[in-house]
Parts: structure tokens; C-alpha cells; sequence
């Protein structure tokens, strides 16, 4: 999914076999690549310790923040920021 912004986001599933991670992309509506790491060497590779992480990688492919596990929609916001200066970014709802 690229957005007017310049922000690509891509998934990367660990572990799961293209059936299981397609009808799990269906089933919830995702608009974005989901891509698999059928052994887990890129896991391995980024030094994934839980399950999901999450890394904000900015256009120069410089790492800029992360969080490892669940990540709450303030850390999703901030990693956002750090990736995108200048573009405002809040949880919704709240």
C-alpha cells in the first residue's frame, strides 16, 4: 500500500505457508503486500525477539524506530513521525 505521503507498508508473515497467510489476508481486508519468511532466516536476520514487531524505515532504508511486540497507536504514531517529519500523526478515537 503506498500512500499519498510516500508511506509503503509491508507485512512480513514468519514461519506460515502462502494458503495459510492469503486466507488470513482476505479474511481481514488487507491492502498491503504480505510477504513470507518461510524459514525464518529474516527474522532471524532483523533480531525479531516477539511477535509482531514493527520497524519504521525511512526513504534512505535507515531504520528509524521499532518496537517489538504489540505496539499501542501512541508508538504507532511516533514511529510513523519518524519516518515522515513533518506529517502529524495521532491515534484516531481518542
Amino acid at each position: 500500500m503506498l500512500f499519498r505521503s510516500g508511506l509503503q507498508v509491508l507485512a512480513v508473515d514468519v514461519a506460515e505457508d502462502a494458503t495459510t497467510v492469503g486466507a488470513w489476508a482476505r479474511r481481514t481486508g488487507a491492502t498491503f503486500p504480505v510477504l513470507l519468511d518461510l524459514d525464518g532466516g529474516a527474522a532471524k536476520a532483523w533480531e525479531v525477539a516477539a511477535y509482531p514487531s514493527h520497524f519504521w524505515i525511512d526513504a534512505a532504508g535507515v531504520v528509524r524506530d521499532a518496537v517489538q511486540g504489540a505496539a499501542t497507536a501512541d508508538l504507532m504514531a511516533h514511529g510513523l513521525a519518524q519516518v515522515l517529519p513533518g506529517v502529524q500523526a495521532a491515534p484516531s478515537g481518542g
